[in-house]
């Protein structure tokens, strides 16, 4: 039996954008009591204070990405690679939107540690991807 073929990267950032929109709805239709309670528990980030941004992103052609709150709304290259665990050379993508292609959007290198990492819908999403 033939392996399954590779998943599309930019289908999985879409579905994940998805969960985290009804993420997001389920918390926001909680009575503001069980809602503070559930966010204490879980740590929900869906009504996340001012000063913190959503980070999500895909190390290495995983096919489930990592999510994580960041303290800051502008976040550095720098900060983003103090949250991956695994050390070595790597290329950092982050989606933003492009009117320079009919999709809207883009990855786009950043590859300054003080370079700020580009927001798309008010979250950082991110590939990380081994240098051959």
């Amino acid at each position: 039996m033939p392996p399954n073929p590779a998943p599309n990267p930019l289908t999985q950032l879409e579905e994940a954008r998805r969960r985290l929109e009804e993420e997001e709805k389920r918390a926001s239709k909680l009575p503001s009591k069980q809602r503070t309670k559930s966010q204490r528990k879980v740590g929900s980030g869906s009504t996340q204070p001012c000063d913190s941004i959503v980070v999500a992103y895909y190390f290495c052609g995983e096919p489930i990405p990592y999510r994580t709150l960041v303290r800051g709304r502008a976040v550095t290259l720098g900060q983003f690679k103090e949250l991956l665990t695994k050390k070595g050379n790597y290329r950092y993508y982050f989606k933003k939107v492009s009117d320079e292609f009919d999709c809207g959007v883009v990855f786009e290198e950043v590859r300054e540690d003080e370079a700020i990492l580009p927001v798309f819908e008010e979250k950082i999403i991110g590939k990380v991807e081994k240098v051959d």
